[in-house]
This record gives C-alpha cells, structure tokens and sequence, in this order.
C-alpha cells in the first residue's frame, strides 16, 4: 500500500526519530486517535463548523483505517519532542488522504481533519482511552493471577514448614498461610489499579492547547464529549477545570506509581519463590518448580527459576519506566505538559509489559508449582520451632534455662529439650 501520510510525518520521521519506538506499533492507541478524529468530525457538522459530506468522509475514512490497520502507515516516533505534534499530524495525514482518495473531495488534514482541536487535547484524550483499554488486559491477568495463588493456597493448606524473619529460621507455619498472603497482596494491587483505570476517562477534548478552548467553534467542546463518548462506549467526562488538566498529568503519575508498586510486590513474591525453591540439594528446596527450559548449558539436568527472573526483569523496568513518567511531569512548561504525550507512551509500555510478563508467570509458573513434603517436615521439626513452642508452653525462662545447661555440658540443645520437657 502506498504512504497515505504526507511531509510533516516525513519531516518528524527524518529528524527526530531515534528510540525504535514508532505510533504503528501501538494499534490500539492508533484506533483510540482515530474515534477522537470521528468524534471531532461529527461534533463539528453539529456546531456547523464543517460540511455534512466532509466529515462523513474523515468519519468513514477513520473506520477504514480502524479495520485496514496498516501499521507502516504511522512511522512517527512516539517520543518525538513538541508534545505529540508528530503523531497528531500522521494521523491528520493518513486521515485526510484516505477521506480525499475515498470522497472526491479536497480534505485538508489542518483546516478539516483538525478542525476545532489541537495535538494537546487530542493526544492526552486517546491517551487515556487508551490506557483505559489496556488496563482491563491487565486487570484480568492479574484476578488469575491472584486465583492462581488461592488454588495454592488452599491445595498447600495443612503442609508445616518453618517460617523466616532476617532470614534465619523462626517458628513453624502452615504453607497454605505463606502462599494466602501471596493471593491477597495481588489482588489488593489490583483493586488498587482498578481505582486508578476510573480516572482514564475524564478527557480535555475541546479544551484545545492551554485549556481555554481557543480555536474550536463555540458549542463543539459540549457536544464532542457526547459523540466521543458514543463511539468509545464508557461514560466519559470533562474536568472540572481545563486549565489545571492541561498543565498537570498527576494522575498519569500516580498510576504509573501504583503500577511500580506491584511490580515491587511481584519482585517480592518472585524472590521468595525463588528462595524457597533453592537447591535441589545444598538449598531450602521446599517447593518445586515446572521446568520450562534446560536450566544450563553446562549444568546437566539443572532447573533455574527462569519464569521468576523473567517477571522480577519485568519489573525493574517497569521501576525505571515510572521514574521517566515522574520526571515528564516535573519538566512541564508553564501553562501545557509538553511530556504527557511521552509520558503515556512510558504508561502504556508497563501495562503490556506487566500484563504479557504476569500471563506467562501464572500459566508456567505458578500454576505447576509443587512441594517437597518430607522437606517442608524437616523443617517445621527443627530447633526453632520446637523452642518457639516450647517457650510459648512453659515460659521463654525456663526453655532459655535448658539451652543455656546444654551448652554448658556440650550436649545436643534438642535432645535436652526433649529430656526436660
């Protein structure tokens, strides 16, 4: 297919292109910038800003482009400077060849394509649709995610083991426990997020560049949230000021945070697994992972956590990714956050990255994971614990007693725990 985009796309490509990230790669927020360009084309015939057989040509020539996705047709990169400008003009582009080419008429992508909006509130509208969609993916592989650790749990219930504080041994516990408190930090992350995907859909369309609403034709910001929200079926809303959401992306921010925060949960909970699956010989050993792959080139027979380390990977750059979202949010100009656009390009990479990453931890990991039970009963045997129950029976003085005279005669402290007790 021949290039639909013209010389500002060119001109954005040529000059400014340089992190191998580029707008085809993201079809959904492509599709997402596509309905905001119908939106605007039909608020526009409402307010008699354009001509009825022009916007149906954008209209049509948008659902074209939804249902023909070509991605080579967008080969901006998404973290071009100027606030989006690149990428708001490929798609004006694209739009306007495609409505030219289908219609017989001459559609211009400034004058009819752009009509009453500007890149500022085009792009952070598609933005958080955008984000609004990819965070149901997530959502829901976090709830099997979170199911994944209950069957566990309850599968586990039962199965003594002795528990860790400072990484030294403490007193027993009961498997099932270990692995309820895995289920429910998942799913208090997920209710968590699920808070943060509500506030996606309150959109700035029609408050053009600063928040003003200069440059659209009076009556178009009432009526485009309406049309928008019709072709995106949720119930979208204005801000209640469109001044402060055009200077700030605070709310980007904190889901990037709280998107952070589980993966610093997901780290947590990977190390532990890893931990307790050590060995098989010299380490806990207590669980025991599915293989997924030959765990050494040089090692025979090796098994590596290799599912564990994928995720914590996972998670270190969705850390760094929220320290750039951090930083876009800083450095906004005065009166417009030229970064948001970048900033949630970065959101929109940790919510795939988490939502692939989570998937294949639950499928090949989580779900095959089994335990060494005569292991798990050496340990809930062993000296702490029984001190611990000792203790809490006949009093920390008189056990601290008994350890203290087996280690004056030089006689096992277990055996004489018994002998005493």
């Amino acid at each position: 297919m021949k290039a639909l985009y013209g010389d500002q796309t060119k001109t954005c490509v040529e000059t400014m292109s340089f992190s191998s990230k580029v707008l085809g790669d993201y079809p959904q927020y492509v599709k997402n910038l596509m309905l905001v360009k119908m939106a605007a084309a039909k608020a526009n015939v409402l307010v008699n800003a354009l001509p009825e057989a022009v916007a149906d040509a954008i209209m049509n020539s948008c659902q074209y482009a939804i249902d023909t996705y070509d991605a080579q047709q967008y080969p901006v990169d998404v973290c071009h400077g100027g606030g989006g400008i690149g990428i708001n003009m490929n798609i004006n582009e694209v739009i306007s060849a495609l409505a030219s080419d289908r219609s017989g008429l001459v559609i211009d992508p400034i004058v009819h394509v752009n009509k009453s909006q500007s890149t500022a509130d085009v792009c952070h509208t598609a933005i958080r649709l955008t984000l609004g969609s990819l965070l149901d993916d997530l959502l829901d592989v976090l709830s099997v995610c979170g199911e994944a650790f209950r069957d566990k749990q309850r599968e586990f219930t039962g199965i003594a083991t002795i528990s860790r504080t400072c990484m030294m041994d403490a007193m027993e516990i009961d498997l099932g426990h270990r692995f309820s408190g895995y289920a429910d930090v998942v799913f208090r992350r997920r209710e968590a997020i699920l808070l943060h995907r509500q506030r996606m859909f309150t959109v700035n369309l029609g408050g053009t560049v600063i928040g003003s609403g200069e440059g659209a034709v009076p009556g178009y910001r009432e009526v485009v949230i309406e049309t928008l929200r019709e072709l995106y079926g949720e119930e979208l809303v204005h801000p209640v000021n469109f001044y402060d959401t055009a200077q700030n992306m605070d709310e980007l921010v904190a889901l990037a945070q709280s998107l952070s925060n589980l993966s610093q949960v997901l780290v947590k909970v990977s190390q532990d697994l890893r931990f307790l699956s050590s060995g098989p010989e010299a380490g806990i050993g207590e669980l025991k992972l599915p293989k997924t792959q030959s765990g050494s080139s040089f090692f025979p027979g090796k098994v590596n956590p290799v599912l564990l380390e994928m995720m914590m990977q996972c998670a270190f750059l969705v850390q760094g990714l929220t320290r750039s979202v951090e930083s876009s949010q800083m450095h906004g100009d005065t009166d417009l956050n030229v970064f948001e656009e970048f900033a949630g390009i970065l959101v929109m990479d940790q919510i795939q990255c988490l939502q692939k990453a989570i998937h294949l931890l639950t499928s090949y990991a989580l779900v095959g994971i089994s335990v060494d039970t005569e292991r798990c009963a050496s340990h809930a045997n062993s000296l702490v614990p029984m001190v611990t129950r000792l203790a809490n029976q006949h009093g920390y003085g008189k056990v601290s007693n008994v350890i203290q005279d087996a280690a004056y005669k030089a006689i096992p402290v277990k055996q004489a725990l018994i002998d005493a007790f």
